[in-house]
């Protein structure tokens, strides 16, 4: 019997399938469009053309290599899914939605999730069986607005499927029925299970912003970034973004991977000279330290991260011969006290001159700061105290608390950053339930201070001290009194905008002579060569303090042209960082 010889067309069917399953997009793209040309009416080429395309990121192009699919014959409710998808990822809602409902209406209809889902049994919408049926069914459910069974197929697919993917889908369905925490648990497991893939990190991003927590979205998007462009401190940023996330493990094998490349290792090759500073940044795995990076110029530093990590052997000398000078971005005396005591010893042992000394940071929690600081003239500093919950159980312990404290007051954990568990209490009940729901282990305790503007907003000023210079940053205006500049609506108000231009312009003539004295002695109590306050202006010409600490953050400002402005101001920040380190490196 002699065997049949497949006809061309059929040759050409079964490459387009291999290369589209083997997920080949690239040779796919340079075939597909021959054999499309050949047959144009062949619906498994018009098919695999169409994954192909959407797979290079144009679901636009990709919808009329599905429509041609449909037109010759493709059938089943899958091709019809995936149309559908693809529609949706064209921003086509209304006529995703119809082909979605056509192809759920294909699936059977009283059969369990596991049959539903052997009707999108692969990848794409004709190739042979493969593990991503529930992950399909999900997102046409997802698509369709059908939620609940949406969410039923995604936690299906997540349990069955190693990859991020469906617990990336499974987060956005998550949040979309308001389970913003089960939403965050999701996309910390698509990390934990790709954390070298982008995805889930921007997804994680997103979410952590929409909560209120721009430190974690900062982490998380800096993760994203060094996966997605290649940045320097790939392993340091991942790293951070799984501190962050819980996965504490996977977290240390990332910084150990940061820390084998250093300059000072025995196998590494000395670092050329090129003239500027050489910089070894002192720094504690996660959230503790200075947001440094926009706040140390790569162009002019020469900049080495030295991560602090307990166990890890230091070259002292290798280390003192690789830097002309370090800084300790080890900020926050809460998270950082076991990396402030690591970079104690690494830099007395390195010898060289240190900014931002961690004995001088140690110094600089919350309730030692508005120690040092009281008694400032024109200067109210809150009373503030720190509270381990367990004793404040105690009703004894919460009424000598609110004794040394006063009401109203505001109540956070210790450590805790960007109004994250921040809450106002206005008398000594609201304290006993903000306790019994608080998971913290310690807590400040601070007397409220009403800071309300004439007009009936909150002004909170942020400037930074630079070796003694002082420099404005930026003021957030809101209605609330819980103001942060993520927060607050400076983009839909021209006029507070005016308001913050004129106070980077000209701080000292804004806030008047009274409030600028006062900053201009907090800068010579703090001790330290850089840090930040947050403050606000009171109807008497004094000042409020709010924070003052070396981990204020700094970046180059928004993204919108509207905020330009605000540019020049961060920019002299920067460069005042500069000269510092500079003349510390020369001796200076």
């Amino acid at each position: 019997m002699t065997e049949e010889v497949p006809d061309a067309r059929t040759r050409s069917r079964q490459c387009a399938l291999d290369l589209v399953t083997r997920r080949d997009f690239d040779a796919a793209l340079a075939a597909l469009p021959d054999m499309a040309a050949r047959w144009p009416d062949d619906p498994v080429i018009a098919l695999a053309h169409a994954e192909a395309v959407w797979a290079a990121g144009d679901p636009v192009a990709a919808l009329r290599h599905f429509e041609t699919a449909l037109a010759h014959g493709a059938e089943g409710p899958r091709p019809r899914a995936r149309y559908g998808l693809a529609l949706l990822a064209a921003g086509r809602a209304v006529e995703a939605l119809e082909q979605l409902e056509r192809a759920l209406a294909g699936l059977p209809g009283d059969a369990s999730l596991d049959a539903a889902a052997h009707a999108f049994e692969t990848p794409f919408a004709f190739a042979p069986a493969a593990a991503d049926a529930a992950l399909q069914l999900g997102q046409t459910l997802l698509g369709a607005g059908r939620l609940e069974p949406a969410i039923a197929a995604l936690r299906h697919a997540a349990a069955r499927d190693p990859a991020a993917l469906p617990s990336v889908i499974l987060g956005s369905a998550l949040e979309l029925r308001g389970e913003r925490a089960a939403a965050l648990e999701a996309l910390r497991e698509a990390v934990r299970r790709e954390h070298d893939a982008p995805l889930g990190w921007e997804a994680l991003a997103g979410l952590a912003s929409r909560l209120g927590q721009p430190e974690a979205a900062e982490i998380y998007a800096l993760a994203a970034a060094s996966l997605r462009d290649g940045l320097a401190d790939r392993a340091l940023c991942v790293g951070n973004a799984l501190e962050a996330a819980g996965h504490s493990a996977a977290a240390r094998a990332q910084f150990a991977r940061a820390m084998a490349h250093a300059s000072w290792q025995p196998d590494a090759p000395p670092r050329p000279r090129d003239g500027r500073p050489r910089v070894g940044v002192l720094a504690a795995p996660g959230r503790a330290n200075t947001p440094f990076d926009f706040l140390l110029d790569g162009a002019a530093l020469a900049l080495e991260v030295v991560l602090l990590l307990d166990g890890f052997t230091y070259p002292d000398a290798r280390i003192a011969d690789s830097y002309d000078v370090l800084f300790n971005a080890v900020a926050d005396a809460d998270q950082g006290a076991a990396a402030l005591a690591l970079a104690a010893g690494l830099a007395a042992r390195a010898g060289l001159p240190t900014v931002n000394a961690p004995t001088a940071i140690r110094s600089t929690t919350r309730d030692r700061m508005a120690a040092r600081l009281a008694g400032i003239a024109d200067c109210t500093v809150p009373e503030t105290g720190r509270y381990a919950c367990r004793s404040l159980a105690a009703p004894a312990a919460r009424a000598r608390a609110l004794a040394a404290i006063g009401v109203p007051l505001l109540a956070r954990p210790a450590g805790s950053h960007g109004g994250a568990r921040l809450e106002l209490l206005p008398d000594a009940a609201a304290l006993e339930r903000y306790i019994a729901w608080s998971a913290a282990d310690e807590i400040y305790l601070t007397r409220y201070h009403d800071f309300r503007s004439p007009d009936g907003g909150y002004r909170k000023y942020r400037l930074l001290f630079v070796d003694g210079e002082i420099l404005p940053y930026h003021l957030a205006i809101a209605d609330d009194w819980l103001v942060h500049y993520f927060r607050a609506p400076m983009a839909e108000n021209a006029a507070w905008r005016a308001e913050e231009a004129a106070f980077l312009a000209d701080w000292r003539g804004h806030l008047g002579a009274r409030a600028a004295a006062a900053l201009d002695a907090i800068a010579a109590r703090t001790g330290l060569d850089y840090c930040g306050v947050d403050c606000a202006r009171l109807p008497d010409g004094g000042l409020l303090l709010f924070e003052c600490n070396a981990a204020m953050l700094v970046r180059h400002g928004d993204q919108a042209a509207m905020f330009d402005y605000k540019r020049v101001a961060a920019e002299r920040i920067r460069d005042a960082v500069t000269r510092l380190l500079r003349r510390r490196a020369t001796g200076g």
